[in-house]
């Protein structure tokens, strides 16, 4: 009777082992049944709750608005050498304060963003870094999936919407270190119902827009293109929301926007494809191919019916 006792309470204890590995393998993302990379990470009035390391490969990472006002997250690969305090002690102090003398009326837009230029090009600014893709832009209680290529490598993980009083949400400590480790989950990109493709000045999609749960997928074509959809209400002016876009003006990504975001695919590399998943009910959504300093996005503007 001993023995007997002492195989089933080895059993269960394999067995137990067996099922909290399976989950803790799951939710780190290297379950290998399902092919799954699942990082969850939640946007709080001013944070990020995600994990400190994720494995490498292919990631889908389900972000979640909770706090009261927009927020994306954007990871940037710093080149290597670098660090995450090189990053917020070289990079976001002398762009704070360009910043800060365009919000208080000392210079304007223009020169603001040629002296953030020009502390890169002459090497003020060392710190390398390339973005990466990310979330669109989120309104409060909404969430989106996003499904990035992560390599291996130290992330800068950040949000650079602005509170109602100018400061950028990355100032007030949305901003933090995510780890890539070498451990690839194998993961695989999903399949897309929608491509978006971006070609003469324009976004054009291949697919059957219609209400319900869509994947998307976005190649970019040049540095810095990325798309962002708002859920258009009444009369809104179309125009006002592109421009509020505009992540250097005054009152560009600044609490509250004139229309609520739903999520899309931050800046991705050149050359390089990113997945997004979002719910479409009917209505009108306006589709904005980013944000290129002095240039209002391209629009486009689509109704999908009931």
């Amino acid at each position: 009777m001993k023995t007997w006792f002492k195989l089933l309470f080895i059993s269960l204890l394999i067995t137990a082992w067996t099922l909290n590995t399976g989950i803790a393998q799951h939710h780190t993302g290297s379950d290998k049944s399902d092919h799954s990379n699942i990082v969850e990470i939640i946007a709080l009035d001013y944070a990020f709750d995600a994990p400190d390391e994720i494995p490498s490969g292919w990631t889908t990472f389900h972000f979640t608005n909770e706090g009261d006002e927009e927020h994306f997250f954007v990871p940037l690969l710093l080149d290597e050498g670098w660090t995450f305090e090189d990053y917020m002690e070289g990079v976001l102090p002398p762009v704070n304060d360009a910043w800060i003398a365009h919000r208080e009326g000392h210079i304007g837009q223009e020169e603001a963003l040629e002296q953030v230029f020009g502390m890169f090009e002459e090497g003020e600014i060392e710190v390398g870094y390339e973005y990466r893709g990310g979330s669109g832009i989120v309104a409060p209680g909404l969430s989106t999936e996003v499904m990035l290529y992560m390599e291996p490598g130290t992330y800068v993980l950040e949000c650079y919407i602005k509170a109602e009083d100018g400061e950028f949400h990355l100032m007030e400590g949305m901003v933090r270190e995510l780890v890539v480790s070498g451990h690839n989950s194998e993961a695989q990109p999903p399949e897309a119902d929608i491509e978006i493709i971006f070609a003469d000045g324009s976004i054009e999609m291949n697919g059957d827009l219609a209400a319900g749960r869509l994947t998307f997928s976005v190649t970019a074509d040049q540095e810095y293109d990325n798309v962002h959809i708002a859920k258009i209400d009444g009369d809104a002016d179309l125009r006002e929301v592109a421009e509020w876009m505009d992540w250097f003006a005054v009152n560009g990504l600044r609490h509250p926007a004139p229309a609520s975001f739903i999520g899309g695919m931050h800046a991705l590399q050149p050359g390089t494809t990113g997945y997004f998943t979002v719910d479409l009910e009917p209505g009108r959504y306006l589709f904005v191919r980013g944000f290129n300093y002095w240039n209002v996005g391209v629009l486009k503007d689509v109704t999908i019916a009931p």
